[in-house]
């Protein structure tokens, strides 16, 4: 079976107004599930923004995928908290550990 990733996106805090823009949201919090045989991990975080971007969608015309999209293209400085694909590698790995076979503690038959 192959790992099913789906998303969340925690309601954001926005601002009044930027620039002239109404409803700005200034953080995404999101969440990253990667499920697999009935195992299920989560990784989750926060993108911060400096304002709104160009061409601004007003936020009653947002889409999660659009939301989505922005991951990794906020800072100029280029400190990003991630891309999308990272994000979803990163679940994927999380998901294999918690597969992969636990050790079982076994005395030392001489000691």
């Amino acid at each position: 079976m192959a790992v099913e990733i789906t998303w969340a996106l925690n309601p954001p805090p926005l601002v009044a107004e930027v620039n002239g823009q109404a409803d700005v949201i200034v953080e995404v919090r999101w969440e990253c599930f990667a499920s697999e045989d009935g195992e299920t991990v989560r990784v989750y975080g926060a993108q911060e923004f400096n304002g709104p971007g160009a061409p601004f969608v007003d936020f009653n015309a947002l889409t999660k995928d659009e939301v989505l999209g922005w991951l990794g293209e906020a800072s100029p400085e280029g400190g990003l908290v991630g891309t999308r694909a990272l994000i979803e590698d990163a679940a994927r790995a999380k998901l294999a550990k918690a597969q992969a076979p636990k050790p079982v503690p076994k005395a030392l038959p001489n000691g």
